[in-house]
Order: structure tokens, then C-alpha cells, then sequence
């Protein structure tokens, strides 16, 4: 077990399958499991030792679910629209809760390069808040940033693409988590901030007031669902 991972209400945790120990603690989990999904590349599981022919026949009413930026069978299997179909994909079942981008994958296949500044992201990122949203669903959740010893790097992404509208970041290293959660998880300053205009936004409401001014700023709806969800997430 590599690390423990909280994001909102939910847990994660990192397990190495190339050991017996990772192997055994997922098939305990799968044991106990409605769904399966992995996203690695195709055949990888098989590799592994975890067939989904082998599990489905262990566990009859398992559900398992392979995805994969490549894909391995079907018409798409050799075209990468994932970015493209985003909206598409979204809103393709009311099980999907949200969307996560894989850059490596998707630079790859755009033939374009992973810069520090990230502007080759910056259109397939925005592409998926925005199907995200027009589809009803939780934001997405960021690609991975994979050089770990780059502290400084991964804080700077990370508060880009929390300005872009993403609600989370995947992490290949335990030391990532902390970084990351400090980004997303709002300070005093800032909750305080958000009490203070819902209280006022409260008030003024009552005498048929929906616009007002604190602090030398306009405050309209859209600045309180924000500041509703800045408390919101210092719940967690």
C-alpha cells in the first residue's frame, strides 16, 4: 500500500498488483464489490493475473468495466476522441458523476509536447468543465503531474486548473496529496469571506433585494452559489 487518498466524502488508497500482498488485497476488495473499473493500458490486467473472464467466473455478479485512452476493441479502438466526445460521454448514463483527463495519452495522440505551462492542455481541459457542466454532472478531475519531486510545479498546476473549474487532481505519489488538497481545500480567510456574503445576501433578500454591494464589489446570485460552495467544500 503506497498511500492513503481523501477527496470530498470519498476514500482511496494505492496498491502495487506487481506484489502478492497488492494482489490479495484486491481480490479481497473485488470480493465485496458490485462494480470493477480499471483504466489501464489494454491486456495490462490480464498480465497481472486478474482476467476478467477468470473474475467474472469467481465473482458471477461482478460488473467490470475497462477503460482506456487507447481503447482495446471496437471502431474507436484507433482514434482518440475521448476529448472530443466529452459532452457526449457524459451524459451517456446517470452513472457517470464525473469526467477525468489523461494527458500523457492525449498529447500523445495530438502529436504535441507536455510543457510546465500547460498550454497544450488548456483547450482539452476547458473542453471537459465545459461538457461537464452542460451535462449536469460533478466537475472533472485532473490529469496526473507526474514529476513528484516537483513540489513547486504541482502546487503552480494545481492552482490552474482549480481556476479552470476542475474539482480535483490525480496523484501517482503519496507526497502529492497533501499539495494538492492544500490547493482545493479553502482557507479561513476565504470561508469567512463566503459566510459573511450568504449571511448578507440572506438579509438582503428579505426586503426583495437580490443585488448588493460589500466590501466594494457587486454580490448577485452567482457570487453567493459560489461562496455556497466554498463553505461547502470546508466541510470536507
Amino acid at each position: 500500500m503506497f498511500g492513503l487518498i481523501v477527496q470530498k466524502n470519498l476514500s482511496a488508497f494505492c496498491i502495487d498488483l506487481k506484489q502478492e500482498e497488492g494482489k490479495e488485497i484486491l481480490d479481497s476488495l473485488l470480493s465485496k464489490a458490485d462494480v470493477f473499473i480499471q483504466n489501464l493500458a489494454p491486456g495490462a490486467m490480464d498480465r497481472l493475473g486478474f482476467k476478467s473472464s477468470d473474475l467474472l467466473n469467481k465473482y458471477p455478479g461482478l460488473i467490470i468495466c475497462g477503460i482506456s485512452g487507447y481503447g482495446s476493441s471496437g471502431s474507436y479502438a484507433h482514434k482518440k476522441l475521448g476529448v472530443h466526445n466529452a459532452f457526449n460521454i457524459a451524459s451517456s448514463s446517470k452513472r457517470i458523476r464525473s469526467l477525468a483527463f489523461g494527458s500523457i495519452d492525449f498529447t500523445l495522440d495530438i502529436k504535441g509536447e507536455l510543457t510546465t505551462n500547460g498550454l497544450e492542455l488548456l483547450f482539452a481541459r476547458s473542453q471537459l468543465v465545459i461538457a461537464s457542466r452542460a451535462a449536469r454532472i460533478e466537475s472533472p478531475i485532473d490529469t496526473v503531474f507526474s514529476d513528484f519531486k516537483d513540489t513547486e510545479g504541482l502546487t503552480r498546476e494545481t492552482k490552474l486548473i482549480k481556476e479552470l473549474g476542475f474539482q480535483g487532481k490525480l496523484v501517482i505519489h503519496p507526497s502529492q496529496i497533501s499539495i494538492v488538497n492544500d490547493v482545493f481545500r479553502p482557507t479561513q480567510t476565504e470561508v469567512e469571506k463566503a459566510h459573511q456574503i450568504v449571511t448578507a445576501y440572506e438579509t438582503y433578500k428579505k426586503v426583495g433585494k437580490g443585488v448588493f454591494e460589500q466590501d466594494g464589489k457587486m454580490v448577485d446570485l452567482p457570487v453567493v452559489e459560489q461562496a455556497r460552495e466554498v463553505i461547502d467544500r470546508s466541510q470536507y
